[in-house]
């Protein structure tokens, strides 16, 4: 059985998937504010509910959590963009997932902020939103941020994401929106925004699932 195989039946087996699950976002702990002036996230990551269909959603690669979370953020990155309208020619946002090393994909298998990005594009029947999972790249693998001090974090992330030349032209002038599963300090985020900026962007803001 292939090493991925095996990590998801392990998986399966430890945390088994219940047959129906109706979770109610209502309840759900929310922010009160935002991460940052670039970062907003719709929930708090300590919620029960939320940290189980996150947790769904990275190492299942659950498309269903994914549709879910993509509709919660669709319609949140929606109003945002008919507020920033009122004051700028904000038009066509680029939909941009926060990229995985290679040798983390291969690892899990999929990307959760591109499943995040393909679900928000679903919801998105009037267009208002391109989608370009190439435009950014992780090109040196990471060690897990979480149990890392504020300078190992900044070390750890320093040019870890590049631009793909191919791509180049034709962000310069445009407004980026990042997606992510999870913030934590958004010094991931803030790597991968500079990397933008210093391209030529307009403008780079986030959203994730939770902070």
């Amino acid at each position: 059985m292939p090493v991925l195989k095996l990590f998801h039946y392990i998986l399966n087996l430890i945390f088994p998937q219940p047959q129906q699950e109706v979770l109610d976002w209502n309840t759900c702990q929310k922010p009160d504010i935002q991460c940052s002036s670039y970062i907003s996230s719709l929930f708090i990551y300590k919620d029960p509910q939320v940290q189980k269909a996150i947790w769904d959603l990275k190492y299942r690669g659950n498309k269903q959590s994914a549709y879910v979370f993509g509709e919660l953020i669709y319609s949140t990155l929606l109003e945002k963009l008919s507020e920033e309208h009122i004051f700028t020619a904000l038009e066509n946002p680029i939909l941009i997932p926060l990229p995985l090393s290679k040798q983390r994909k291969k690892e899990r298998g999929w990307n959760q902020s591109a499943l995040l990005c393909k679900a928000i594009i679903h919801f998105d029947l009037a267009h208002t939103l391109t989608y370009q999972d190439k435009v950014l790249i992780k090109v040196r693998h990471t060690n897990p941020q979480t149990k890392l001090s504020k300078k190992e974090r900044l070390e750890n992330l320093k040019d870890c994401f590049c631009i793909n030349s191919n791509y180049k032209d034709s962000i310069i002038g445009r407004d980026i929106v990042l997606i992510d599963d999870v913030t934590t300090t958004g010094s991931t985020i803030s790597e991968a925004r500079n990397v933008l900026l210093k391209c030529g962007v307009r403008s780079v803001f986030a959203y994730t699932i939770a902070h």
